[in-house]
């Protein structure tokens, strides 16, 4: 055991001895004020309540200090992770740091817990043998209602987390492609994800918050429950003269300070857990070995997958390389393509990319409103016989094409094949070393794929990263990645 869960431990100790011995000088105030003593009352009230409000200040204060000291160091710790080549996803680290601090605390409540069944004694004395038997049996029977309704705020808690995780990690990831993203017109759709990340975030969060009034209206009700019968049993011996009003308030506020400790350690008891495994995430980011894609390689994955495949996919892209994924329709290879460049996380494994500039070419490719030339260019400066020169390899010739001046108005004024064209044109001339073309071989009759072929053959340093699901595809593949749905 270390300091700090010492530290917790005895304050939960100490600090549920004092609010204990604080109800039974309050019960012992109302008491005396009920039989006229009223400046004993008084004095056991005033005593009773600034008891209760330095207990309250003193954990408050430790409790925020030792929250204090792990927040810092696990940013320290953070900020070593952050800066290393490739390192682990800053999201996920913050998800695990927040579990940790968050877990800061569930000790002392154990501890209090623990220490406020001492209190069933006296509430045996003043109370009688009947409602320490009662409140103790509900207690028992209710801690496996609390521990489920725990473990369904945690369910919920995580959701929320992996949700929220993911949304900043889709923003991140967003903002730091936004350069390569606006030279392959791509911005529009990295926008929807962030607003389908942020929507699916919402509805999480509300389910969340739905679970957990849930589970606080069991544990309240079950609570108020225990604490309702003693109030009976009490009261009847009261009305009966078996009890006076002093012992009688003595056994029902103890009974109501040891409900609120139980409860607040089984509603807690999921949090050690949680930072347990924040702990061993970050463990094992800080020895886990990084393997950042250096020298010729492009593009390193390890054992990445997507929801939708069972697929391992572990490779190694290099400059020249050809890459075919292959696979039925619904299998995941977009999301595969995504996943492998960083416009989304996998849903398992790793992927380090060097590669910058990065072309994006898909079948639903957009342009536009401005110049051809703006589109091709995207404000860069290109001679316009190097446009002309990429065009005509693509096969997109004539006055259509050579105005570059010409104004797009709307991306219809282009067929599909066109547009896809245009955009492998887009690529070629940002000079990217990395283009992933997503399933537009298709959209191509047989000459016109040959034409595209061959206009990226021309280039051989140029990697391509290319998904079908057929196999009209364009240029024959180095390496080829078969999906197999999950």
């Amino acid at each position: 055991m270390n300091r700090s869960s010492r530290l917790e431990s005895i304050l939960g100790i100490v600090s549920t001895l004092v609010v204990l011995l604080a109800a039974m000088l309050f019960a012992s105030g109302i008491a005396e004020l009920f039989s006229d003593i009223h400046q004993t009352g008084f004095a056991s009230i005033q005593i009773a309540v600034v008891l209760r409000l330095v207990t309250a200040w003193v954990v408050s204060a430790t409790l925020h200090r030792l929250r204090h000291g792990i927040a810092r160091r696990t940013r320290e710790h953070l900020w070593q992770l952050v800066r290393r080549p490739n390192g682990p996803d800053v999201a996920v680290l913050d998800s695990a740091a927040t579990s940790v601090r968050d877990g800061v605390g569930v000790r002392y409540l154990a501890s209090s817990a623990a220490t406020s069944l001492l209190g069933l004694i006296p509430v045996w004395y003043f109370g009688g043998w009947l409602s320490a038997v009662i409140f103790l049996a509900l207690i028992a029977a209710s801690i496996p209602f609390y521990i489920r309704a725990g473990r369904a705020a945690e369910q919920s808690s995580a959701a929320v987390a992996s949700r929220t995780a993911l949304l900043a990690s889709t923003q991140l990831r967003t903002l730091d492609a936004m350069g390569d993203m606006r030279s392959l017109g791509t911005i529009e759709y990295a926008s929807e994800r962030v607003a389908t990340a942020s929507r699916a975030s919402a509805h999480t969060n509300l389910e969340g918050i739905r679970v957990a009034m849930g589970s606080a209206l069991i544990t309240e009700f079950i609570g108020g429950a225990a604490i309702g019968l003693v109030a009976m049993v009490v009261g009847f011996d009261l009305l009966h003269g078996r009890r006076s009003l002093e012992h009688s308030l003595l056994a029902l506020l103890l009974v109501v300070e040891i409900n609120a400790r139980v409860r607040a350690w089984a509603n807690a008891f999921h949090q050690r857990e949680d930072a347990a495994q924040g702990v061993l995430r970050l463990t094992e980011q800080s020895i886990a070995p990084v393997t950042p894609a250096v020298g010729p390689a492009l593009l390193t994955a390890s054992e990445v997958t997507v929801p939708s495949s069972r697929t391992l996919v572990t490779t190694v892209i290099q400059a020249g390389d050809r890459v075919l994924i292959t696979g039925p329709s619904g299998v995941g290879k977009t999301q595969l393509l995504r996943a492998l460049v960083g416009l989304r996380a996998p849903f398992s494994g790793t992927s380090a990319i060097t590669a910058r500039p990065i072309g994006w070419v898909q079948a639903d490719s957009q342009l536009f409103t401005g110049t051809l030339r703006d589109n091709l260019c995207v404000k860069r400066p290109v001679e316009t016989s190097d446009v002309l020169a990429v065009l005509s390899g693509l096969g997109l010739t004539g006055a259509r094409f050579s105005d570059l001046e010409q104004v797009v108005t709307s991306a219809s004024q282009y067929s599909d094949g066109e547009r896809a064209r245009l955009a492998i044109a887009r690529a070629l001339l940002a000079d990217v070393v990395l283009l992933v073309i997503d399933d537009v071989a298709g959209l191509f009759d047989q000459e016109t794929l040959h034409t595209v072929a061959n206009e990226l053959a021309r280039h051989s340093d140029l990697a391509v990263l290319e998904a079908a699901h057929n196999r009209r595809i364009l240029g024959a593949p180095t390496l080829e990645i078969s999906l197999e749905r999950a």
